[in-house]
């Protein structure tokens, strides 16, 4: 084990105990053994504390930190990022989980090809527990640094590569702004200094049900102002062009070079409106009407999908 790089794993978490043994169990269960997991505990007021105290008992490799008040879902972020140790360094969802060889691969490609600066396993997205879809693959190889954020900025949606493996060196000064679509301004800069992949082989498995699945949910949870949420695109825009003008990765580019990629990220970023999957008709009728349903009728009507499913796969 001590002849393969520390990769340093950051679990941020706030009340989440029904979902938090899957993902700490992920973690440690990795084929790639030479991990620490820093649990940044968000003063909760669930069960969290004791199951991580017991976890760190068992295995110490787990470093568990309690916050004494809440201090924001992007501080806690922020902490575990600031108090890893490892050359390489990855955030994890308390309400997602990890292929059993996802850190692995990763670090294979990642430690052979220095040009990369992050590698992540593809996404597969759930929903109360049934899968809802893939993950959108990213692979920015453009020689430029500026090219690889325009071509991030065209095309990024879930952004699963926020929770891609990255050189700890790299990213420990980026910012990490209380903002909407802060996480996009972060990889936007990772992708700056280095070249971005996607594995098809391996996965992560991210729960919908968490703070990300709207734009009200964002704002609600990060304190933002209103205008956030009714003009989401030009907020988001606006962001990431001060970020381009303000922030020291960009330095390089001088003024003129930074001034010219704001400008373009934000026209870009004007005419997109596809930031997050769009539910269908269907599906909004679907969850609108379960509200006023008993628990056991949904339930039902949940098992007979997944029967169906299973005839169709078995006819075919």
């Amino acid at each position: 084990m001590s002849n393969k790089p520390l990769v340093s794993i950051g679990l941020p978490t706030y009340n989440r105990a029904a979902t938090l043994v899957r993902a700490i169990e992920s973690v440690l269960s990795q084929d790639y053994r030479n991990i620490e997991l820093l649990i940044s505990d968000n003063a909760s007021t669930d069960d969290t504390e004791a199951i991580c105290l017991e976890v760190a008992r068992q295995d110490k490799r787990v470093k568990y930190l309690r916050q004494q008040t809440n201090q924001g879902a992007i501080a806690n972020f922020r902490e575990v990022l600031r108090r890893s140790g490892g050359g390489f360094f990855m955030w994890l969802g308390d309400d997602d989980w990890l292929d059993q060889s996802y850190v692995g691969r990763c670090m294979q490609v990642l430690t052979a090809c220095p040009e990369y600066s992050v590698i992540y396993g593809k996404a597969k997205y759930f929903h109360e527990g049934e899968f809802v879809q893939d993950g959108v693959s990213m692979n920015l190889l453009q020689d430029k640094g500026a090219k690889r954020v325009v071509e991030y900025y065209r095309t990024v949606t879930d952004n699963g590569m926020f929770y891609g493996i990255m050189r700890r060196d790299q990213v420990r000064e980026v910012p990490l702004r209380n903002a909407m679509a802060g996480d996009w301004f972060f990889m936007a800069s990772v992708a700056f200094m280095g070249e971005v992949r996607t594995l098809e082989d391996v996965y992560s498995y991210r729960s919908l049900q968490g703070v990300s699945h709207s734009y009200k949910s964002i704002v609600a949870t990060l304190g933002l102002s209103s205008f956030a949420v009714t003009y989401p695109r030009l907020s988001i825009a606006a962001t990431a062009f001060r970020d381009i003008l303000t922030s020291p990765v960009y330095s390089s580019c001088g003024m003129f070079g930074r001034l010219l990629l704001g400008c373009r990220v934000f026209a870009l970023i004007e005419r997109r409106d596809n930031f997050y999957r769009k539910r269908t008709p269907r599906e909004i009728a679907v969850t609108t009407i379960s509200r006023f349903l008993p628990t056991s009728i949904v339930n039902k009507i949940r098992n007979r999908r997944r029967e169906r499913r299973a005839e169709g796969r078995s006819s075919s």
